[in-house]
């Protein structure tokens, strides 16, 4: 190869992304059930079945004639994590535009699709107890005796510096092996991890966090999910993080 078309050749590649590849964007959002799986899965992250359960969940979402077109707009935003700005010059359309489809399916999803994946609501106390596993089942159950175990303990997300000060001094956490920006959502998972709440999220950086935690639930305490979910001696998890915050749930 002499280096005229070698150059040739870097020239190409360099201006080988056009308009027409725009266009094979945007035909992702609008042909989803020809896409291939590997297409499908690098903008949204799920299957042609996962997207096909989606919508059978969500029927406020099928009453949109480009329900999804929609659902797959907002999959790219949380896939992507890209800017609403620039997300919408790639699907050639004005920024609120973009937006209204972002909002919509969200609004859709967490109306139809979340309570029945998520919350004391969707799941009974008796699927909580198939999922124990044998080692909790040892520790804290008794042979005659079969307990409900739900484990409650907060987690971390890295999420991005933000350009919002007061959000950037909240969401950096100095301690040990961190120093990184990240929130904290609190987690209610069966034995076997299968999650059945999410609560929060909350700053990292603040102290305290268990008992601030359950402080901010103290005044619904007695008629939280939880209380009418449990039976007597069923068994929560707890670390030992938690140990100056009992009192606020027991």
């Amino acid at each position: 190869m002499t280096m005229e078309d070698f150059s040739q050749n870097v020239t190409q590649r360099q201006y080988s992304f056009n308009g027409g590849n725009i266009h094979d964007i945007l035909d992702i959002y609008t042909q989803l059930d020809e896409l291939s799986p590997d297409i499908l899965h690098f903008w949204t992250g799920i299957s042609h079945q996962q997207i096909i359960n989606i919508m059978d969940e969500t029927p406020s979402l099928q009453e949109y004639s480009n329900g999804k077109t929609m659902l797959g707009i907002y999959l790219s935003k949380l896939r992507s994590v890209e800017t609403n700005r620039r997300l919408a010059s790639i699907f050639v359309m004005p920024r609120q535009t973009l937006q209204l489809k972002i909002q919509q399916p969200r609004h859709c999803l967490e109306n139809d699709f979340l309570p029945r994946h998520l919350r004391f609501d969707h799941i009974t106390r008796d699927e909580i107890i198939a999922r124990n596993r044998i080692l909790p089942n040892n520790i804290f159950g008794t042979p005659d005796q079969t307990r409900a175990i739900i484990i409650l303990d907060r987690t971390y997300l890295f999420v991005q510096k933000s350009s919002n000060c007061l959000f950037q001094t909240m969401s950096y956490n100095k301690s040990l092996h961190k120093f990184s920006n990240l929130i904290n959502p609190f987690m209610i998972v069966c034995g076997d991890g299968y999650i059945v709440e999410v609560i929060g999220p909350y700053d990292a950086k603040e102290r305290k966090k268990e008992i601030k935690i359950l402080d901010n639930h103290t005044d619904d305490m007695e008629d939280a999910a939880v209380r009418w979910f449990l039976e007597t001696d069923d068994v929560m998890v707890l670390d030992r993080g938690f140990r100056d915050a009992l009192s606020y749930a027991v």
